[in-house]
């Protein structure tokens, strides 16, 4: 903002005989519109905005130093549209598993739908990553992110016209599960082509973030507009919400990997990225950790309509409370590691989040009572997304950036791939023992495999 002309002073109204009292006071600045003694309220008004711009400055600049990952605009873009786009997606994540439970109200039949909607995950993530090393990332997130739309609008035509079935829902879970298997080895390792490694951990700690915050205000929501609308207009605006995503995929701009001459050779690609992990121990070791915690660990989000319904005796709307809880716990352990987790000793960061998470896994299967049980999934919420987050980060860091993709297409296949056989174990072990064996079971596998990485791999406790 530019300052006005200050002119000479005028005669004092008051004359020299006021004691100097006229040359003393403040020199006024004319208004725009002329009269006297306007332009003091004019500099009055000009510093208040400038108070009001140096504390924005200072708020943003405090915010850039917590959070330099959103210094970037692209990363702004794609942060702020995927927010919202998750909110939808919790929406129909909590919703679409409580349509599962109305139309089977079987805990083998539930696990069967995720085993479904889990196994492309084991069978096309490699070419996932081999995707996202050799395509623009960009244009083919905003390819799955479209998909994505159109079967949530179909599955809000299918319930709306009560013409759903078990089917459909098993061949959505299908598709979705494809597309899945291709978006997520894309989608993070976008993250470091927006921000860079330097900010690499404040950026997937900021998308969990988003996650979470959305995993928040969707599941409570959903209970919500389940009650009092029914499950069409979830999967809906679930639909809607896709178009901000899509949107600020349009307006970014990155650059293509440059291709090379054996880019045609599919396969070679998998096999060097399998042979990289294979002789790399530290990435060997970090990915069979994520494995034992998706067959064990995982499996508590598919049967916690179970949990919810027939152990704790509440309904949709408790139902969405639960997730909440967990969503709150998530979100405070990813603005935690956002603000914090750049810091020395990752390994033990990952450690400590791990027995934290097994610790409450087993007390969330023990409990009978809500609120207790609202308490303990804030803990498993928190601590799970800091070892996720932290894993992320150093399976990352650790890889080669040409190999980058197909590093994290593995890791998501074990992340992602093995929930089938999770799925199926937690579903018959529930039925034939009840839900909360199942949980307990999960809880405690998971945490005698975190006692024996703390004791036995010394290379995992000294990464930095």
């Amino acid at each position: 903002m530019g300052s006005f002309p200050v002119p000479s002073p005028p005669p004092s109204r008051f004359g020299k005989g006021a004691g100097g009292l006229g040359n003393s006071l403040p020199k006024p600045r004319p208004r725009p519109g002329g009269g006297p003694g306007g332009a003091v309220g004019l500099g009055c008004l000009l510093s208040k905005d400038t108070i009001i711009n140096s504390s924005f400055d200072n708020w943003r600049k405090r915010l850039g130093d917590s959070f330099p990952a959103l210094g970037h605009r692209n990363y702004r873009l794609f942060w702020t549209g995927s927010l919202v786009s998750q909110i939808g997606s919790w929406l129909q994540s909590i919703t679409y598993g409580w349509l599962v439970y109305k139309l089977t109200r079987d805990a083998w039949q539930i696990g069967f739908i995720g085993f479904l909607g889990s196994l492309p995950m084991l069978l096309f993530s490699l070419l996932g990553g081999v995707a996202a090393d050799r395509l623009d990332k960009r244009r083919f997130i905003t390819l799955t992110q479209t998909v994505f739309m159109t079967t949530a609008f179909i599955l809000s035509a299918l319930v709306y016209w009560k013409a759903i079935q078990v089917w459909h829902v098993a061949v959505i879970a299908l598709v979705n599960g494809t597309m899945m298997a291709f978006d997520n080895p894309a989608r993070q390792a976008l993250v470091q082509d927006l921000v860079g490694k330097e900010d690499l951990i404040n950026g997937i700690a900021l998308n969990s973030a988003a996650f979470n915050g959305a995993r928040v205000l969707g599941p409570a929501l959903a209970g919500i507009l389940v009650a009092h609308f029914g499950m069409a207009i979830c999967f809906f605006l679930n639909g809607l919400s896709f178009l901000f995503v899509i949107a600020a995929l349009l307006m970014i701009r990155t650059q293509p990997p440059p291709l090379r001459e054996d880019d045609h050779n599919v396969w070679a690609h998998v096999k060097e990225g399998l042979l990289y992990i294979r002789r790399h121990p530290v990435i060997r070791v970090l990915i069979a950790m994520v494995g034992v915690r998706s067959v064990f660990g995982l499996p508590y989000a598919i049967l916690m309509p179970m949990m919810a319904g027939e152990v704790l005796h509440v309904d949709a709307a408790g139902l969405g409370k639960l997730m909440s809880a967990t969503g709150v716990g998530a979100l405070i352990g990813a603005l935690g590691t956002a603000r914090f987790g750049d810091r020395r000793h990752k390994g033990l960061t990952l450690l400590r989040a791990d027995i934290a998470f097994a610790c409450a896994l087993t007390a969330f299967s023990l409990s009978r009572n809500f609120h207790l049980s609202l308490a303990f999934l804030v803990l498993l919420g928190a601590s799970w997304v800091t070892y996720m987050t932290t894993m992320n980060t150093l399976i990352q860091t650790l890889s080669q950036d040409r190999l980058r993709g197909r590093v994290i297409s593995v890791y998501m296949m074990v992340f992602g791939g093995m929930t089938p056989l999770a799925n199926l174990q937690a579903g018959a072990v529930a039925r034939a023992l009840g839900v909360p064996a199942a949980l307990l079971i999960g809880g405690l596998a998971c945490g005698l495999s975190a006692a024996w990485v703390a004791l036995f791999r010394e290379d995992i406790r000294r990464l930095k």
